[in-house]
């Protein structure tokens, strides 16, 4: 589990032998930890962000991938 700033990346690998290797990426996404450090506003809480993954999963498999 790594921790980023936005909420937490898991790397699994349900399989790993000499021929292949299959890597599985969860990232969990937290919409509070968005919003954290703004204020206090609950509109903030309320966001498109956590729906939008596409640049979450990219700063996440960046990450990982270190």
């Amino acid at each position: 589990m790594n921790a980023l700033s936005f909420g937490q990346v898991h790397v699994f690998y349900p399989e790993a032998n000499e021929q292949q290797c299959t890597a599985t990426l969860l990232l969990n996404v937290d919409p509070v930890k968005l919003v954290r450090g703004r204020g206090a506003n609950l509109e903030q809480y309320v966001s498109y962000r956590p729906y939008v993954a596409s640049s979450f999963l990219s700063v996440a498999i960046c990450f990982a991938a270190q």
